[in-house]
């Protein structure tokens, strides 16, 4: 498959976890990962050294939030959904490891991105073409 380098991979696409919960997520490239490391990173000198220091709660808080644009099925324990803001997204990825394993797996793999972009581009051609 040929890659578009092109393509405008910041809007995210839905995914499946399982037959009830759903995500939203957006594509994690290689250079909004290195932004959000380096807004998250402190350095400081110490004995002629670079030391860098990574906040990891900013970096989970802020990785989190760029990547989950939205969800379905996630609920409270009186069964109400929950709201997709920052503070929801990062206490769930904490609560799961196999949630979070899903989020991060699917935000780094561009095949995922790449194939609902030509999926849609190929509905948005055929719905546009004039009808005989």
């Amino acid at each position: 498959m040929a890659f578009n380098i092109d393509a405008d991979l910041t809007e995210g696409v839905w995914v499946d976890f399982d037959t009830d919960v759903s995500f939203k997520v957006r594509y994690l490239m290689p250079e909004k990962a290195e932004d959000i490391r380096k807004a998250c990173s402190k350095k400081k000198w110490r004995g002629g050294n670079m030391d860098e220091r990574l906040d990891d709660a900013k970096h989970t808080r802020m990785l989190a939030d760029y990547i989950i644009q939205d969800w379905k099925g996630i609920v409270a324990g009186n069964g109400s959904p929950v709201e997709c803001i920052a503070e929801n997204k990062v206490k769930l990825l904490g609560k799961s490891i196999e949630i979070s394993n899903f989020i991060f797996q699917t935000a780094g793999d561009i095949a995922n991105f790449e194939a609902k972009k030509q999926e849609m581009e190929g509905k948005n051609s055929v719905s546009s073409s004039p009808s005989n």
